[in-house]
C-alpha cells in the first residue's frame, strides 16, 4: 500500500526517536491542502485532524525542502520557521531529456512527423483536467487547419471524461495516446512542436508540475495553461521558454499556436532559452550537489 506523504512523516518520527537521527522532509505537494481543494477530503473533522498532523510533521522535522517559492510561502503562512525551509527544485536528467530530431520512429508511428504537434504528456488528473478542457476549445477553433494536431499522451482519472468531451465536440484533430515506455520519452517529446503544461487555477499554489522542467530540457517551446499568479506562469516569464495563458483564454491559446506555427524561429528561440536554463539550474549534478551540501551541514 502506498502511504500518503503525511503518514510517512509519522514513520520518520519513529525512526528519529529510535535511531537518534534528524529528519529532512521533502515536500512535493502541499498536503492536506491539495486533497481539500480537489474535493477528496470533505469531512470537517478529518480536515481538522489532517491539518493538525501536518503541523506536527513539520514541527518534528529539522529541515523542510520545498520545490518552489510558492510552497515556501504556503508553509510560512502556516507558521513554519523560515530557517527550516529551503527551496530546492526537482532535478532533470538533461543528458537523457535533450533536443532530438522531430522525424523519428515514434513520430512516424503515430503520423506526427509531418504535422505541427501540440502535445501534453503526463497524468490526466484533477490538477490538469479543467486546463486541458481549455485546449479542446482551442483545438475546436483550429479544426480546419489540417496541419495542426493535438496529442494528449497519458492516462489518469480524468482521461475518459476528456475523451468524451472531445468526441462530443467532434474533434478529429485531437489524438489520445496511452503512456509510452520511459526509454522512449525523449523521442516522444521530440515528436512535438509545442509542449503543454496545464495547471488548474485552484491548484496554482499547491502543485508545481515537474514536467515543466523536463519539457524545458527537451528543447521545445512551452505553452502553459495556468493562472498568471502560478509558479508555472512565473517560470515561463522568467526564462522566456514559452507563453502562459489562462485555460479559459482559448482564443488567445489558438492565436499563440498559430503564431508559433507560422514563425518557427519564434518557437525555436523560446526552446533554446528553456534548454539553457534547465541545464544551468535543474541538472542532476547541480541539484544533487545542493542536497549533498545540505545533508553534510546537518551531520
Amino acid at each position: 500500500m502506498r502511504l500518503p506523504p503525511l503518514q510517512l512523516g509519522f514513520m520518520a518520527h519513529l525512526t528519529k526517536k529510535l535511531k537518534k537521527v534528524k529528519i529532512v522532509l521533502n515536500v512535493q505537494d502541499i498536503h492536506p491542502d491539495l486533497s481539500i481543494e480537489s474535493g477528496i477530503l470533505k469531512n470537517s473533522l478529518a480536515i481538522k485532524l489532517a491539518k493538525g498532523f501536518e503541523k506536527w510533521v513539520y514541527k518534528n522535522s529539522e529541515k523542510i525542502i520545498v520545490i518552489s517559492e510558492g510552497f515556501r510561502r504556503n508553509l510560512l503562512e502556516k507558521g513554519m520557521e523560515p530557517s527550516k525551509l529551503q527551496v530546492i527544485p526537482n532535478w532533470v536528467d538533461t543528458d537523457f531529456l535533450r533536443p532530438l530530431p522531430k522525424d523519428n520512429l515514434l513520430a512516424r508511428k503515430f503520423s506526427l512527423a509531418e504535422k505541427f504537434v501540440i502535445m501534453y504528456s503526463g497524468t490526466i488528473s484533477i490538477s490538469s483536467n479543467l486546463a486541458l478542457e481549455g485546449i479542446l476549445r482551442a483545438a475546436n477553433l483550429l479544426r480546419n487547419d489540417k496541419d495542426v494536431v493535438f496529442a494528449i499522451v497519458g492516462d489518469g482519472l480524468k482521461k475518459k471524461t476528456l475523451e468524451e468531451k472531445s468526441n462530443e465536440m467532434g474533434l478529429t484533430n485531437v489524438l489520445f495516446l496511452p503512456f509510452q515506455a520511459y526509454r522512449d520519452l525523449p523521442f516522444l517529446l521530440a515528436s512535438s512542436d509545442v509542449l503543454l503544461v496545464p495547471l488548474d487555477k485552484e491548484k496554482s499554489e499547491l502543485s508545481v508540475p515537474s514536467k515543466l522542467y523536463h519539457f524545458m530540457a527537451s528543447g521545445r517551446p512551452i505553452l502553459g495553461l495556468a493562472d498568471g499568479s502560478s509558479e508555472v506562469a512565473g517560470m515561463i516569464a522568467k526564462t522566456g521558454c514559452g507563453v502562459c495563458l489562462a485555460p479559459e483564454e482559448f482564443e488567445k491559446i489558438a492565436d499563440s499556436i498559430v503564431a508559433m506555427k507560422n514563425c518557427r524561429e519564434y518557437g525555436e528561440a523560446m526552446a533554446s532559452k528553456g534548454r539553457t536554463y534547465a541545464i544551468e539550474n535543474f541538472s542532476k549534478e547541480r541539484i544533487l550537489k545542493i542536497y549533498e551540501d545540505l545533508l553534510s551541514s546537518l551531520s
